[in-house]
């Protein structure tokens, strides 16, 4: 699960969805982070997610999070477990 955002129309954290942005969720409880979908301006990069765990599509190698290609997320790698993978 991403961080838990809630989008309003103005006022929000400027973001910008993208393929390889931080994954955020949409707070189905009203509990999340402002954020406001800005277009052609600057704002932070965040992809939107549904489902527990990493956005489909994943990327190579390891993500700022250790997780490893072909891992099945949520499941996190120990920093001595990704140098054993070859990753580092």
């Amino acid at each position: 699960m991403g961080m838990p955002v809630i989008s309003v129309a103005s006022g929000g954290l400027p973001v910008v969805e993208t393929p390889y942005g931080a994954t955020v969720t949409e707070a189905t409880n009203g509990f999340g982070r402002a954020v406001t979908k800005v277009v052609g301006k600057p704002g932070m990069p965040v992809q939107y997610v549904t489902t527990a765990g990493a956005p489909a599509g994943g990327g190579a190698g390891a993500s700022f999070f250790g997780v490893v290609s072909g891992d099945q997320p949520p499941f996190r790698k120990t920093a001595a477990a990704v140098i054993n993978a070859g990753v580092v």
